[in-house]
């Protein structure tokens, strides 16, 4: 899937996803020809951070969260 598409999916912009990705909050797979490919698991994982985004969730406790295997343990205490 092409940003674009997962903009339009998830309501967020280009501008953000490229920040995601800056942070490293995501990795996404670059094709030949240079455009990033979105798997179904990236458009899952920036869901994720932009719903946290928008409870005003810190870059850095977004990381420990995501990592987390327990997710919810994690957000009782962020």
């Amino acid at each position: 899937m092409r940003i674009s598409e997962v903009c339009s999916q998830i309501g967020t912009t280009k501008k953000a996803i490229n920040w995601y990705e800056a942070q490293g909050l995501i990795h996404t797979k670059i094709d030949e020809n240079g455009y990033r490919n979105f798997s179904d698991a990236d458009v899952t994982r920036i869901k994720e951070i932009h719903l946290l985004r928008l409870l005003d969730i810190s870059t850095k406790d977004i990381k420990v969260i995501l990592d987390s295997e327990d997710k919810q343990g994690v957000l009782r205490v962020v």
